[in-house]
């Protein structure tokens, strides 16, 4: 009987994070506050540093369209995927289509090259 009071004690040491103050109770040490504290303090750092990436200024360009704001690398990247569809169809119409090699990495690399082109030529570069 008293081996397993022992066995249970330990248990609680192990799977509580806690310590024995001598009354037989297991209380939470202090380790184990750290350590939420300390992951509560690095979640909320991960939050403001994403908030902070989240400006208006000359790093997150943006279109007016219909009076709401509208991020201009998506309107970059739906024009590079329309020219990727229409050079596309002048390829298969052409009959060059089924000899591309990686037709799906040949698309992908045009539609990502036309975004960029584009986002060049309507911003003049990188964001500042």
């Amino acid at each position: 009987m008293v081996e397993s009071a022992r066995v249970i004690h330990q248990y609680r040491q192990l799977h509580n994070n806690g310590h024995d103050t001598g009354d037989g109770v297991v209380r939470p040490s202090m380790r184990a506050g750290h350590r939420r504290w300390t992951i509560g303090r690095a979640l909320l750092s991960v939050g403001m540093l994403t908030a902070a990436g989240c400006t208006r200024d000359p790093l997150a360009p943006s279109i007016v369209v219909f009076g709401s704001y509208f991020p201009a690398w998506l309107l970059c990247a739906g024009l590079g995927i329309i020219t990727t569809v229409v050079a596309r169809l002048i390829l298969v119409h052409a009959g060059i289509d089924e000899h591309l090699p990686a037709p799906l990495l040949v698309y992908l690399s045009l539609a990502l090259t036309t975004s960029i082109v584009y986002w060049f030529l309507t911003f003049g570069g990188a964001p500042h």
